[in-house]
């Protein structure tokens, strides 16, 4: 089920960005639909993979992949700036979104406050997020050979860079409570472990 879910995603957002790379091929004369044909295109995937009950993300980032190896080489260079600044633009404003949402959450849901817990939950993502990103470089390293390697300040950078709470809490909100008993605890640490994260 994983892998016709994984697969099955991929293989719709790559038919969505073909299909928007050869779209792209006959804008030659209206460069300003060009933006709008990327975005309906990595729309589209995302909803096709979910109409279906695929992965939604994985769709929309093998058409991404594929958009930005051929349908990029397609457009004009001002609809090339519009897509980027668009995109800048639209992954702050969700970005703020979902902290102002976890700001609420605090009034919202019912809360759970395990110190233990919360402190438990702290280490071992730090742990577990700084071992793997120095395991992974260093295989990295080591398979490409010394080329131009990876140095430990930069893989300081990625640990640290790519702990992303407000992701973390758009996950622990969707726990069903039903499905798992201790759900509320998890939403009540999952914002205390961002604002730590935050603060260190």
């Amino acid at each position: 089920s994983f892998l016709t879910v994984a697969l099955g995603g991929l293989a719709i957002g790559v038919f969505y960005g073909l299909l928007t790379s050869l779209l792209t091929r006959a804008t030659k004369g209206v460069r300003i639909i060009e933006p709008l044909a990327l975005f309906c295109g990595g729309y589209l995937a995302y909803v096709t993979a979910e109409m279906v009950h695929w992965s939604g993300i994985i769709s929309l980032i093998g058409c991404g992949l594929v958009q930005a190896h051929y349908a990029f080489k397609n457009i004009s260079a001002e609809s090339r700036i519009t897509v980027n600044y668009f995109i800048k633009m639209l992954s702050s404003t969700s970005d703020c979104i979902i902290f102002l949402y976890l700001g609420m959450s605090w009034f919202t849901n019912n809360h759970v406050w395990d110190s233990g817990f919360i402190m438990w939950s702290i280490i071992f993502t730090l742990l577990v997020r700084f071992v793997s990103t120095y395991v992974l470089a260093a295989l990295v390293n080591w398979l490409r050979g010394h080329i131009h390697p990876i140095t430990y300040s930069e893989m300081f950078v990625m640990a640290y860079g790519g702990l992303r709470g407000a992701v973390g809490f758009s996950l622990v909100i969707t726990i069903n409570p039903e499905h798992v008993q201790h759900s509320f605890m998890m939403v009540t640490t999952s914002p205390r472990l961002v604002r730590f994260l935050q603060m260190v």
